[in-house]
C-alpha cells in the first residue's frame, strides 16, 4: 500500500535484484583490474575476468534462490562467474574474487548504486523545496 505513496520508480530500479548483479560484478571487474595494474595477479587473466564480467548474463531468480542456501548472494554470483571464467581459461578463474569477501562485494555494490539513487533523491528534495516555497508564496 504505501509502495505507490513512498518510493520513486527511478529509485526502485537502481536496486532491482538485477541492478544489485550488475553493480557485484562491476566490483569483480574493477577488483581484478586493480590487482594486475599492482601486479599481483597476471593482466591476461584480470582482462578475461573483467570483460566477463561486464558481459555475463547472469539469471537472477537463480542468484536470489541460491542465496537462501548460501546466506548471501555473493557467493553464488562468484560461483557463476567463476564458472564463467573457467569456460574461457580455467587458469583465469583462479583468480576470480581473489582477496576479497562476500561482505566487500555486497557493500561495494551497494556503494555503486547509492550514488546514483542519492542523485535523484536530491533531485527530488530539491523539487519539493521549490514547490513548498511556491505554495508559501516566497520570492
Amino acid at each position: 500500500m504505501f509502495d505507490v505513496l513512498f518510493t520513486d520508480p527511478d529509485v526502485d530500479q537502481i536496486f532491482t535484484d538485477e541492478a544489485i548483479i550488475g553493480a557485484m560484478l562491476r566490483f569483480e571487474g574493477a577488483l581484478v583490474q586493480a590487482q594486475a595494474d599492482l601486479n599481483l595477479i597476471p593482466s591476461q587473466p584480470a582482462d578475461l575476468i573483467a570483460h566477463v564480467c561486464l558481459n555475463a548474463k547472469i539469471d537472477a531468480d537463480q542468484i536470489v534462490a541460491s542465496a537462501r542456501d548460501a546466506g548471501n548472494p555473493a557467493i553464488p554470483l562468484v560461483r557463476e562467474l567463476s564458472e564463467l571464467v573457467s569456460s574461457a581459461d580455467p587458469e583465469a578463474a583462479k583468480f576470480v574474487h581473489n582477496g576479497a569477501t562476500s561482505q566487500d562485494v555486497i557493500d561495494s555494490a551497494v556503494m555503486l548504486q547509492l550514488k546514483p539513487a542519492l542523485t535523484k533523491i536530491e533531485s527530488g528534495i530539491e523539487q519539493l523545496q521549490q514547490r513548498l516555497v511556491q505554495l508559501i508564496g516566497a520570492p
